[in-house]
């Protein structure tokens, strides 16, 4: 099971660490490209999480199918 506090906490953590490695500008390669994917996956949990957040408790936020499309098929362009 999947406490989305934590994994949160931990995908923000290592989002944050990422950014600041990318800023580094380190060498072209395998292991840079390994890193831009995880970075990808832990900044679209986060993103979703928020995204969830906001369609469960906030009202005045209507989603259409469009909404929900779009923001999904954006987290793969």
């Amino acid at each position: 099971m999947l406490d989305h506090l934590s994994m949160s906490r931990a995908c923000t953590n290592k989002r944050d660490e990422l950014n600041a490695y990318f800023k580094t500008n380190p060498p072209p390669g395998r292991d840079l490209e390994v890193l831009r994917h995880l970075h990808r996956i832990t900044n679209t949990f986060i993103e979703m999480l928020q995204h969830r957040h906001t369609a469960d408790y906030d009202g005045d936020t209507k989603w259409t199918r469009t909404d929900v499309l779009n923001k999904r098929w954006n987290i793969y362009a």
